[in-house]
């Protein structure tokens, strides 16, 4: 499942967040994956829910920290809450388990997902980076309570493949 990855790193790991605090994390369910690496649910119970990306390769784990890093405080972008560089994992929020892949038919949703994406491309572009992995497994989406019915925020994850612009 993950590549250079004890087996045992699954079901306890160690995180040390922003702000330098060192936390263990009871590991979760798998949320998904792909050629970099696997993402998982992990908690601190009962404070904090947080997806676990476990990186393969040193080179992609330096380059989507570094992007995480820059990012931080853009609306609409994942949150940086801390990493491993040991086992070369990054920890990200929130936890949302629909992307927008699940709202396909959902044209209200899809309209106000575009909206909130050029706004979020706007300010990664204004940041000096370039998004190179747009699609929906990549646009997490949350379900807000609302009493006009639906409303949606996008987050945008998975920045392995984001390059500086000159």
């Amino acid at each position: 499942m993950c590549v250079g990855l004890p087996l045992e790193h699954l079901r306890r790991h160690s995180i040390d967040l922003a702000g330098g605090e060192r936390v263990e994390l009871a590991v979760g369910t798998r949320l998904g994956g792909g050629r970099q690496g696997e993402v998982l649910q992990v908690s601190d119970e009962p404070y904090r829910h947080c997806c676990l990306k476990i990186m393969r390769r040193p080179s992609d784990f330096e380059r989507e920290l570094a992007v995480l890093r820059e990012l931080q405080g853009v609306p609409g972008v994942v949150l940086y809450e801390g990493c491993n560089v040991d086992t070369r994992v990054i920890m990200t929020s929130p936890v949302l388990k629909k992307t927008l892949q699940h709202y396909k038919g959902d044209a209200a949703c899809l309209n106000r997902a575009w909206s909130q994406l050029v706004d979020v491309f706007q300010a990664v572009h204004e940041r000096g980076f370039a998004y190179r992995d747009f699609r929906g497994a990549n646009i997490l989406v949350e379900q807000l309570d609302s009493r006009d019915g639906f409303q949606c925020k996008v987050h945008l994850t998975d920045f392995g493949t984001t390059v500086e612009l000159d």
